[in-house]
């Protein structure tokens, strides 16, 4: 699944539980949550075969997508006071 969607459940159930280990522990299960349910992922083909030579755009994609998961968190938090 695409790393965004892990970040942004993972930080929402982290923020409503209100305590850091139980929203640690909270948004750890959620991973296992959100993967049961079928999706598509995009292909990281060369890291999975150990093709590192080839492997530059497959970390991009992973490198932009848990960037973009990270940047839609601090948009969404610039109004939010911590407990």
């Amino acid at each position: 699944m695409v790393l965004t969607v892990h970040i942004l459940i993972g930080a929402v159930v982290a923020i409503k539980t209100g305590d850091p280990i139980l929203g640690l522990l909270f948004a750890f299960l959620s991973h296992y949550l959100i993967d049961a349910i079928p999706h598509r992922e995009y292909s990281i083909q060369s890291i999975e075969e150990g093709k590192w030579k080839n492997s530059s755009k497959d970390f991009l994609k992973v490198f932009l997508d848990v960037l973009f998961g990270f940047l839609l968190i601090i948009i969404f938090l610039k109004n939010y006071s911590w407990p």
